[in-house]
């Protein structure tokens, strides 16, 4: 063969064996009378050029034999395509997988003594996803997947956790599962192997992720695995563009699609953006990305029904050009729908944008939603609109400010702002002054005209009588304009003008002063002209920080007024953090709805509760409308509305991340058809409500009715960083089940998490979770309200963390092998070997310390030997002179008292051994040392350590 050798494979008997080569074609080799083949080179898919066959195998079945191979598509036509075919006589199945080829494998009953391999399953293992094909069942259909399904068979864009699901609810959704998987092989899954030994789960948890493509999927993580319940398509109640595109079945090769994963969406605007799930009353939510809104409902009856589309104008702009996609068309006629999630009907907002914001309240029949552009709330019992808003003109102006700003910057503003309340009040005190000033002078020279016009009037009385007259009208009325000139010029000394009363003023005196003398410049003028400069210049720079920012900087440096009935409630500014780097999230989309809140509380007055709406705003605006509900008779005949009650407008302007009200209790409001179904605990609404308002930079907390604020705390000052998602968690007590706190737990845009406690916002804990550069897992976050947390590490894989150790998810599990295929385990090391190496180590040290100290020893000895020899001598001599015989050396008995040999070497004998002592305590005492660092694991045995005698 000239062409290259890609896979081979034996076939049952080790007889013949099958070689696959680049060129798609494949041969069949027999060993029985040498190695030659059976038959000529075959390409499935020829006699065009095709792609190698990278994977192949044989296996053998009563009747005809299986070859199972990959690839071999025609290089031009099918080349992109990743495929595993499956040949079996007549039948030809060209399995195509959306993400490439990986390996596969045949899974076959027969054994080692068996006739043929009769296989029954294939494996394919992709890129992306596992799929197993039933090859006993007619027509190869796959295998519904218990495990290992592909989170990410279309792009993740939200998703949303639901506990305590209600068990009839929870059977309606796994029963409507089941229905979609009639598709599926009967068999039952044919892995086997490892055996859970975690506890049965006794509640019911949901994940639901909306997917690009306008799938919902329902997951149960009630356990440690992921298991897909339900699926729910809501592409077939539009007319995508797409529509009139049909996919004719090719007659060669015969491809067939199998698995999940498809990363290619035909239409966007179909894409998921906001869920919201009702337990109590089981009405399904969807927002998506053309701005439309799907109510759907539970039922296990399958219907044809007609879908109805509402429309809904938030902006009421005649100059609103709206330049995006075209917002999507309901199918028209009766639709046939399935057991599951069925429609109610559609609310499409215009302009179409993505979906913001969602809220669902079943108990009221209603339904908030929000945009880039505003917000509505609609009926969707009476199928009509209650109110809308537009929420551009609340951003109007603030998409130019720039949000971000740093230490120095901030600092500057200070300083600015302690500069205009001093000029206020100095020019005020300099004016009183000069006024004085001006009036005695004044004074001055109006005598001084008087006394010379006197004096003119005497000596020309007779000559010019007509003309004085008309002089001394022009006298008095200068006289009065001075007065009056006087008066205006004393007002700014009692009360304190704004900047426009101070700059008109100053104007005007200088204008007179002017006319007055033109030819002379006194102290006085040069000081208002300076007064006045000093204020054209800081009226140039705010109007080069802008109308906006002016209006702002008024704002902080006016005194804060209690206003408990007020509609507005206006927050102080925030500290600016050197540390910020980050950019706010929508920070040129201040008008965007970011967060909703349908709730019952108190806000008009402290005694009688009703149905709210709160919305929160990119641009720190928080919406407050009053609901009316008609009587449960009335329901459908009577119309709902909705009046704006009051507004907040945070400082900071940060935008709004959740709105909750708590109660008394400090309990957050749980859904009010969950709470009247014993589904949540119902809540305290005796009085003394709260409401919590979490912004990107700040939580603060307000009482209600009067919105008087309560504590805050400010995560920019404190920590330097933005939150990113947020979630109301109840912590249990590890020790007593019946003990329990709720708290604010975020995630932060450094990828840590921190809780806080309700009402206080004392922070509890701040722990890293994840890498501040994984921004997708981040802003994936979801919280449980048991304190578990989910968030996507990859576009395929979720993480599941927990924050109370009462509430923690753990895979045990045990796999269960014949004996002898688990390896040995490891044999302990001998303690023998490591006691020698520990006290062969002591005993170095122990000497090594000891030897100097020995050899001094040695020293003072022989230096105590050499001076007792002289003294001996001497006392010789001197009893000699003396006439006394000498004493012989060699009777020590007549020596009794005198240093002898004897002595010296006992002396000797006795240091040796105090220092033979004091060798054996520094050795006890290192080998103490030794046990305590080893924990008292290993004993060092005795060790003896001194000199010869």
């Amino acid at each position: 063969m000239a062409q290259d050798l890609e896979s081979i494979c034996w076939v049952r008997g080790g007889e013949k064996f099958v070689c696959t080569y680049a060129d798609g074609s494949y041969i069949i080799w027999t060993l029985e009378d040498g190695v030659k083949s059976l038959q000529t080179a075959t390409t499935p898919y020829g006699p065009f050029p095709c792609k190698p066959i990278t994977k192949v195998d044989y296996k053998t079945a009563p009747g005809d034999a299986f070859l199972i191979f990959a690839g071999g598509m025609p290089r031009a036509s099918y080349g992109d395509r990743h495929t595993v075919t499956v040949m079996r006589g007549d039948k030809h199945v060209a399995f195509e997988f959306t993400s490439k080829f990986v390996d596969c494998l045949v899974l076959s009953s027969g054994d080692a003594d068996a006739e043929h391999d009769d296989p029954h399953t294939l494996v394919v293992l992709a890129d992306e996803e596992v799929v197993l094909i039933d090859l006993e069942t007619d027509g190869w259909p796959t295998f519904k997947l218990p495990y290992l399904q592909s989170p990410h068979a279309s792009a993740i864009m939200c998703t949303t956790h639901c506990s305590n699901v209600p068990e009839a609810l929870w059977n309606n959704i796994a029963a409507a599962g089941e229905k979609q998987g009639s598709i599926h092989s009967p068999r039952d899954w044919p892995i086997t192997g490892g055996k859970s030994l975690n506890e049965e789960v006794t509640k019911r948890e949901l994940l639901l992720t909306g997917h690009e493509d306008g799938v919902v999927r329902f997951w149960d993580v009630s356990g440690i695995a992921m298991k897909l319940l339900y699926k729910l398509n809501t592409a077939p109640f539009f007319l995508s563009e797409h529509e009139n595109q049909q996919d004719h079945d090719e007659e060669w090769p015969p491809f067939r699609k199998v698995g999940t994963f498809d990363p290619y969406s035909d239409d966007p605007r179909l894409g998921i953006q906001k869920i919201s799930l009702c337990l109590a009353n089981a009405i399904l939510a969807v927002g998506g990305t053309a701005g439309q809104v799907v109510l759907l409902e539970m039922s296990m009856e399958e219907k044809e029904k007609e879908l109805h589309e509402i429309y809904v104008q938030i902006i009421d702009r005649d100059n609103f050009v709206w330049k995006g996609h075209e917002p999507l068309t309901p199918k028209d006629g009766p639709l046939k729908l399935a057991a599951g999630c069925q429609p109610l009907t559609v609310m499409q907002m215009t302009p179409p944008a993505a979906c913001t914001a969602l809220a669902l309240s079943s108990e009221y029949g209603l339904v908030a939603a929000g945009t880039a552009h505003g917000l509505t709330l609609f009926d969707y019992v009476q199928k009509k609109e209650v109110l809308s808003r537009c929420t551009l003109e609340a951003g109007a102006g603030e998409a130019g400010t720039p949000k971000r700003k740093n230490f120095r910057k901030s600092l500057r503003e200070s300083f600015r702002r302690l500069r205009k309340v001093r000029l206020r009040k100095a020019p005020a005190a300099e004016d009183a002054a000069a006024g004085e000033e001006k009036r005695a002078k004044k004074e001055k020279k109006e005598k001084e005209k008087k006394e010379e016009k006197v004096s003119e009037v005497k000596e020309k009385k007779e000559e010019t009588k007509e003309e004085t007259k008309p002089e001394e009208k022009k006298e008095e009325e200068k006289k009065d304009e001075d007065k009056k000139e006087e008066t205006k010029e004393a007002e700014p000394a009692s009360v304190e003008p704004a900047e426009e009363t101070e700059t008109q003023a100053s104007t005007e005196t200088a204008e007179v002063t002017a006319e007055e003398a033109p030819a002379t410049t006194t102290a006085d003028e040069k000081k208002g002209e300076e007064v006045e400069e000093a204020k054209q210049k800081d009226e140039e720079k705010k109007e080069e920080e802008g109308e906006k920012k002016e209006e702002a900087t008024e704002e902080a440096t006016k005194p804060e007024e209690p206003k408990p009935e007020s509609s507005k409630v206006e927050e102080e500014a925030r500290p600016k953090s050197p540390e910020k780097t980050e950019a706010r999230e929508d920070e040129g989309m201040p008008s965007v709805v970011r967060c909703l809140c349908i709730t019952r509380t108190f806000l008009v007055n402290g005694t009688t509760n009703t149905p709210t709406l709160w919305a929160g705003t990119g641009s720190g605006a928080i919406y407050i409308y009053t609901v009316t509900i008609p009587n449960a008779e009335q329901r459908k005949e009577e119309a709902v509305s909705a009046q704006l009650g009051k507004e907040i407008q945070l400082k900071h302007k940060a935008a709004v991340m959740a709105i909750q009200v708590i109660d008394s209790a400090n309990y957050p409001l749980p859904d009010t058809a969950a709470a009247s179904k014993n589904i949540a605990k119902e809540p305290n609404m005796d009085g003394n409500h709260k409401v919590i308002i979490c912004s990107m930079e700040q939580f603060k907390v307000f009482h209600l009715p009067s919105l008087k604020p309560y504590c805050k705390y400010k995560l920019v000052s404190h920590h330097s960083s933005l939150v990113r998602r947020i979630g109301f968690v109840k912590y249990t007590s590890s020790k007593n089940e019946e003990y329990s706190e709720w708290c604010l737990t975020c995630m932060s845009q450094l990828g840590e998490l921190s809780i806080y406690s309700i009402p206080q916002l004392r922070k509890q804990i701040l722990k890293p979770c994840t890498s501040k550069d994984d921004i997708h897992g981040i802003g994936s976050t979801v919280f449980t309200q048991d304190g578990e947390g989910m968030y996507l590490s990859s576009a395929s894989e979720f993480v599941r963390f927990s924050l109370c150790p009462h509430m923690v998810t753990d895979a045990t599990c045990v796999l269960e092998l014949a004996e002898g295929m688990r390896p040995p385990p490891p044999q302990p090391k001998p303690e023998v070997t490591v006691e020698t190496e520990e006290a062969a180590k002591v005993k170095g040290k122990v000497e090594a310390a000891e030897a100097p100290a020995a050899e001094e020893k040695k020293e003072e000895a022989k230096e105590e030997e050499g001076k007792a020899e002289p003294e001996k001598e001497g006392e010789a001599e001197e009893k000699t002179e003396e006439g006394e015989k000498p004493v012989d050396e060699s009777t020590p008995g007549e020596m009794t008292g005198d240093i002898t040999q004897d002595s010296i070497t006992d002396h000797i004998a006795d240091e040796e051994k105090a220092t033979e002592d004091k060798a054996k305590e520094i050795e006890s005492t290192a080998v103490e040392v030794k046990k305590i660092e080893d924990g008292g694991a290993n004993e060092a045995p005795p060790v003896t350590a001194g000199g010869d005698q």
